[in-house]
């Protein structure tokens, strides 16, 4: 027994007493470079006692990571990309803990493309530092980066693109790059009328504006919103969300300055105004008229305009307002030439007259329908 001891003392196993030594320092660790990481690698000590961890020790910065056992690897995380680090171990077991080894070879983290994006938006100045690692392996290969004050998103089609405040809560509620949107395709772009911005992703856009907040705007209601202007049109600024489930699959959005719709059946449209109004009182979707089936038309005699619907049409004039068009009647009113014939605009909406018919009145007269006698026209 007293030369076991013997031996393990002269190893430096354990002292002449017979407790465990020290380990001794470790040599150089060897460091290879990751994404705001580094693989560190440690061998066992040459002099002291058995190892039962180590800890390895990132300079600058003091990250650290622990490696459990005789020897292994670990990885030092929360590093920043495009700094230079080298790395140190120290050994430990129940008697102590070694002095630090020499320093590993010295390695400098690549910057990813997120990297670059942030320090050529000024870096920390400007977004504020990291709160977390880079986050990859998304959809269609993309990642992500938080930061202070927003995230960088990128993916391989779609480059970086910054992603704050209204419109990030905005792009949260749809599902990040798991949604309907996608993945960024631009900065927010603005300020735009009003003091506004908007963001443009793959699958649409968020417009901001003080006004009206964060909404989303995609699909084909989008493509009748850009025709019509965007924001700098008559619609302004979206006021809500699409809102979808309606009536035989359609959607609508509304806007500052009215609404678009849209069906399977009748594609996408702009409602508003004083036509809107009328459309309204008539049930909107769900109302005989259904959905338009055209925009307003403008420009018609006396500075009239009409807009055309699955069940008829609403005209107006400066001079008699907004009056539903439909069925037999609105047959007839084309027969005399519309607006432009003997009877101009209509003045009423249709109303009901004896023996289950229906009449309309107009500037120049009426137009009646009966069951029994069709329509029959009485000038004024």
């Amino acid at each position: 027994m007293t030369t076991t001891i013997a031996s393990m003392a002269a190893t430096g196993i354990i002292g002449m007493g017979g407790g465990l030594m020290p380990p001794g320092s470790p040599g150089a660790p060897t460091a290879v470079d990751g994404v705001s990481s580094a693989s560190v690698s440690v061998s066992p000590p040459s002099s002291g006692g058995a190892v039962d961890s180590y800890t390895v020790t990132a300079n600058p910065d003091g990250a650290t990571c622990t490696i459990t056992g005789a020897s292994g690897s670990c990885v030092v995380r929360g590093l920043i990309n495009g700094y230079t680090y080298s790395f140190t171990a120290t050994a430990t077991n129940s008697a102590g803990t070694s002095q630090p080894s020499p320093p590993s070879n010295s390695v400098t983290l690549h910057l990813t493309p997120i990297d670059i994006y942030y320090f050529s938006l000024g870096g920390p100045a400007f977004l504020g530092d990291p709160t977390g690692w880079e986050v990859d392996n998304l959809r269609f290969g993309g990642a992500y980066r938080n930061y202070s004050r927003g995230t960088i998103y990128w993916s391989p089609t779609t480059y970086s693109h910054l992603n704050q405040g209204a419109i990030r809560s905005a792009y949260a509620a749809q599902g990040w790059e798991n949604g309907p949107l996608g993945y960024p395709t631009s900065d927010e772009v603005g300020p735009i009328r009003g003091g506004g911005v908007y963001q443009s992703f793959q699958g649409g856009a968020i417009y901001w504006s003080p006004a009206t907040g964060a909404h989303v705007n995609a699909g084909a209601i989008r493509s009748a919103y850009v025709a019509q202007g965007s924001e700098n049109g008559l619609l302004g600024y979206p006021a809500g969300n699409e809102v979808k489930g309606l009536r035989d699959g359609g959607a609508y959005q509304l806007f500052q300055g009215g609404a678009i719709y849209w069906s399977p059946a009748t594609g996408a449209h702009v409602n508003a105004g004083a036509i809107r109004s009328a459309y309204a009182a008539q049930g909107w979707e769900n109302g005989l008229l259904g959905y338009p089936t055209g925009n307003e038309v403008k420009g018609l005699r006396d500075g009239g305009a009409y807009q055309l619907f699955q069940g008829g049409a609403i005209y107006w004039s400066p001079a008699t307002g907004a009056h539903v068009n439909k069925g037999a009647i609105r047959d007839a009113y084309a027969a005399q030439g519309w607006e432009n014939g003997e009877l101009g605009y209509p003045t009423s909406n249709e109303y009901s007259v004896c023996c289950g018919g229906a009449a309309q009145d107009f500037q120049g007269g009426r137009i009646t329908w009966t069951p029994t006698g069709g329509t029959s026209i009485t000038r004024r």
